[in-house]
């Protein structure tokens, strides 16, 4: 697809450009105005967090401990938002497999 240029349009050629491209469909993560089931399954019970001794990484006793959390990435950040907030520099959250598309080449 090639690039257009819009320094020659006018006002009323670019208002009807932005309607155009307001109206396409949206890529990317784009969120729905319904409440997923998860989120309301947080409001009546809070998640709880079970550490896994048997699979610990501990490999510098004198630097802060890393957690990975498996689980839905919802109650998770629920949790950490209580139990860890102010604390953690990074998270990584990957993205559930209902979320990822796949592309078939045919």
């Amino acid at each position: 697809m090639a690039k257009k240029d819009y320094t020659s349009w006018d006002k009323k050629d670019l208002i009807k450009e932005i309607e155009t491209l307001r109206k396409r469909k949206k890529y990317g993560i784009v969120w729905e105005d319904k409440p997923e089931e998860v989120a309301e399954l947080c409001r009546e019970k809070l998640p709880v967090l079970e550490e896994d001794k048997a699979k610990g990484i501990n490999a510098y006793k004198e630097k802060p401990t890393n957690l990975i959390i498996e689980g839905d990435n919802y109650h998770s950040l629920s949790v950490l938002n209580y139990t860890h907030a102010g604390k953690i520099d990074v998270i990584y959250v990957d993205p559930p497999q209902h979320w990822c598309k796949r592309l078939e080449v045919q």
